[in-house]
């Protein structure tokens, strides 16, 4: 636990983020890169994130340091990381929508729209509803899908703190939700779209995911 968390401050540094933001702003621009940098960390910290905090931040820069040298545009990827999960009611069907939307104020006059409206796209693939198709989404879903294959006590555990989130839904609800959800990612030729994730993940996120099925159905 002591490792987790000093990684997670070695990684959500605000040097990090200001130069990722800086490489892709407009020459004028008002933007305030520190503020929107604290703005996430405060998001991220929010009592309700059991799993969708610091945490899985950390995670998925963790993989995207690891696979960035074969995506095409690794900033967009990383952008749209910092963002995916900035906005997050457990329960609601409009999280992705609603961080995007809170990304594009913030980029709005300050990013070059090209590459802000890649994000924002990036930022909505991580619905998970349907298979993504450019490589940077494929980097993109992948990298969030990529806590399926971890280790059986570190799966469970996330399985565990994404429970603790959901306290609107009684547990029948909740597990039939979750069991339609993975058995949705199970029906695909490939959980994972990219052959990094693929090779490093396939197997025992398969394993996992039949494994907690198992556990879950009545």
């Amino acid at each position: 636990m002591i490792r987790r968390a000093k990684a997670a401050v070695d990684l959500l540094t605000k040097k990090r983020f200001c130069s990722l933001w800086s490489r892709h702003e407009i020459p004028v621009n008002e933007s305030d890169p520190a503020g929107i940098w604290a703005n996430l960390l405060d998001r991220f910290a929010e009592p309700h994130r059991h799993y969708h905090g610091k945490a899985h931040m950390e995670h998925c820069l963790q993989e995207f340091d690891q696979a960035s040298s074969a995506m095409e545009n690794p900033d967009a990827v990383e952008m749209a990381l910092w963002f995916h999960d900035v906005v997050y009611a457990a329960g609601a069907n409009d999280n992705e929508e609603k961080s995007a939307d809170l990304f594009e104020g913030f980029a709005r006059h300050a990013l070059e729209e090209p590459f802000a409206s890649e994000v924002s796209s990036l930022i909505l693939d991580t619905k998970h509803i349907q298979l993504p198709v450019t490589s940077n989404a494929k980097y993109t879903v992948d990298i969030d899908l990529a806590s399926f294959g971890r280790p059986w006590p570190e799966f469970m555990a996330d399985c565990h703190a994404l429970r603790n989130e959901q306290t609107t839904f009684s547990h029948e609800q909740y597990y039939r939700k979750k069991c339609a959800f993975l058995n949705s990612l199970l029906a695909r030729q490939n959980i994972y779209s990219t052959p990094h994730f693929q090779k490093r993940y396939e197997n025992s996120a398969r394993q996992n995911m039949v494994r907690y099925i198992e556990r879950i159905q009545p």
